[in-house]
């Protein structure tokens, strides 16, 4: 008979730094599974910061970061990625000197770098690959994390306790722990989230050309699936793109490719070479599991 093992110990005080989607959902998930002792959140506007207690993400709200910081074994800054760092940097007073500090932001080289300066080794770079196009607070839920990839991207001098902090935070609310270098993690993520993100805005932007609002009247699954991201916040996703351009233009130019060469074999009326480029594509896909 197999031994039972032993349920992971449960985290600390938690602070939630940003209370949008991600942050909020983070909060839910905590709560709901009672994986923390406590939810502290701090949110830049009041609004969704009361929606958020509202909602049961927290327990209590700070009035600023470096409060809701103070007393947390762990803080998670869930903020767009052009004010992660220096959100990172201001609660470097703030902690323990065994508290941690992560992130969920898209992109990671920089963030982890400029993050790490502040704070040494406490720093851990992290990545849920989760999320929706509707954003706030208003669309956060407890199941966000469950089953999705969380990617957690030490550096060298990252202290080991400090990333198994973070594996069981993403454990604790359901997540799948991946392990990767802030390098690899931003090639990668630039192929298979932003990549498509960039497609869905092309596809709807040209489909509402063609077509127009009468056209998209009739439009079904394949439009709906292939352009639901194109729903996303622009202004977060323009930062996002923007942190990560350079592997983003190596994958833009990789689709601009295919293209030009699907372009090519319909101009050309070349059937069989049309069917070889979508069956390789369609070998290329897998059946993505959550």
């Amino acid at each position: 008979m197999t031994a039972e093992r032993p349920a992971p110990r449960p985290l600390g005080s938690v602070a939630i730094l940003g209370l949008g989607l991600m942050g909020g959902s983070l909060g839910m998930a905590l709560r709901s599974r009672r994986a923390a002792a406590q939810v502290v959140g701090w949110n830049r506007s009041e609004g969704p910061a009361l929606r958020a207690r509202e909602a049961g993400a927290v327990d209590r709200l700070a009035a600023s970061p470096q409060e809701a910081a103070r007393e947390a074994e762990l803080v998670v800054v869930a903020l767009p990625v052009d004010c992660i760092v220096e959100t990172a940097k201001s609660v470097a007073a703030a902690i323990g000197p065994t508290s941690v500090v992560t992130d969920v932001g898209s992109v990671k080289a920089r963030i982890v770098a400029e993050a790490s300066e502040a704070l040494g080794g406490r720093f851990v770079g992290g990545h849920p690959m989760a999320g929706s196009e509707e954003s706030g607070i208003g669309s956060a839920c407890a199941s966000l994390y469950e089953g999705a990839p969380w990617v957690i991207t030490p550096a060298p001098r990252t202290e080991p306790s400090a990333v198994e902090s973070v594996v069981r935070l993403a454990g604790a609310v359901g997540g799948r722990p991946v392990l990767l270098s802030p390098e690899v993690h931003d090639r990668w993520v630039a192929a298979v989230s932003h990549l498509p993100h960039v497609a869905a805005y092309a596809m709807a932007a040209a489909a509402y050309d063609l077509a127009g609002a009468d056209g998209l009247r009739i439009a079904a699954g394949s439009y709906r699936d292939g352009t639901r991201v194109a729903l996303s916040d622009p202004s977060l996703w323009a930062g996002i793109l923007m942190e990560n351009r350079e592997a983003v233009l190596v994958a833009m130019e990789r689709l601009a490719g295919w293209l030009d060469q699907a372009t090519a074999v319909l101009r050309e009326g070349d059937r069989c070479g049309l069917e070889r480029l979508l069956q390789d594509a369609r070998n290329a896909r897998p059946r993505c599991q959550r």
